[in-house]
């Protein structure tokens, strides 16, 4: 095994081998040692590593979507105006965008809201989900109010889960923040059962 990681990601299957490798060495957890060597690479565990690689291997619109990349996401569009509402690795095209893009602190939220801008105008449902977990849901996860409000417009329904997320979001007080204009907008749309 090489003193230092490579400059290139490496594969699913060379992490394992590596912490496989690292396990005998150390006498320590295949698991403990794939957290080392993610650490080594500056992500705070495995699974963080492992999202960072599978990105990196992704292709066409896959890609497009896990980078939040528009421009790639309009050319692919294009290419198949079913993709934007053909089920992706199981889950609806806008919220695997929502879900697994890279995220927040890698993309700017303007690059993810242009991409759910051209799914929704390609035919994605802006009330897609899986299992319990919604698109709306996830604009509310990344306390993105433009995006919760496009979801909205487009005809994503404000229910109870959703609504108290926000409001959890918000802490113990209501604040002059995104998390404070996600609730309020919310509020707005916000349809109780009964």
């Amino acid at each position: 095994m090489p003193d230092s990681p490579p400059a290139a990601p490496l594969s699913p299957g060379e992490l394992r081998g590596w912490a496989k490798a690292r396990s005998r060495e150390r006498r320590i957890s295949v698991y403990e040692a794939e957290n080392q060597i993610a650490r080594e690479y500056g992500h705070c565990c495995s699974s963080s590593m492992l999202q960072h690689i599978r990105h990196h291997e992704a292709a066409g619109f896959e890609r497009a979507l896990l980078f939040a990349d528009a421009e790639a996401l309009e050319r692919e569009l294009r290419a198949d105006p079913g993709a934007a509402t053909r089920p992706f690795q199981g889950l609806p095209p806008l919220l695997a965008l929502l879900r697994r893009s890279v995220g927040c602190r890698f993309h700017a939220d303007d690059d993810v809201r242009r991409c759910a801008r051209l799914l929704l105008d390609a035919g994605a449902d802006p009330g897609s989900r899986s299992g319990s977990m919604s698109a709306l849901e996830q604009a509310v996860h990344r306390v993105d109010p433009l995006l919760v409000r496009m979801l909205v417009e487009r005809g994503a329904v404000v229910d109870e889960d959703v609504f108290h997320l926000a409001c959890d979001n918000c802490g113990d007080g209501w604040t002059d923040g995104p998390e404070a204009a996600i609730a309020d907008l919310l509020w707005t749309y916000f349809k109780p059962s009964r």
